[in-house]
């Protein structure tokens, strides 16, 4: 039983993961660009002089940078947009905004909040 222990890093990294991808780059400011009942589709924009576009797939809950063809769940994409490590994200939740969905409690099976 883990009462009162500190989580460790893949516990908070598979919590992460949990959460919405659609909704986080919905918290990001994004809106999509497409959407059809399997998935949904944003232009994710970083210091590239055009434009990502990153699927989301409902049912999985996992995405596709088809610029790159990197895929992965949250935490990867959140790495992937601000090229930083898994380990920085989960110290500063916070500065990427992960905080928000977080207090939103929004799991994929609420994909289009």
């Amino acid at each position: 039983m883990q009462t009162n222990m500190k989580k460790n890093a893949q516990q908070i990294i598979d919590e992460l993961n949990n959460l919405s991808i659609v909704s986080y780059l919905k918290v990001l400011g994004y809106s999509p660009a497409a959407e059809s009942d399997n998935s949904t589709s944003f232009q994710v924009y970083s210091d590239q002089p055009a434009p990502a576009t990153i699927t989301v797939v409902h049912d999985s809950n996992t995405f596709l940078d088809t610029k790159t063809s990197r895929t992965g769940k949250l935490v990867d994409l959140a790495c992937h947009i601000f090229q930083i490590r898994p380990g920085e994200l989960i110290r500063n939740i916070a500065n990427y905004r992960i905080d928000l969905l977080m207090t939103r409690s929004i799991s994929p099976a609420n994909h289009r909040a």
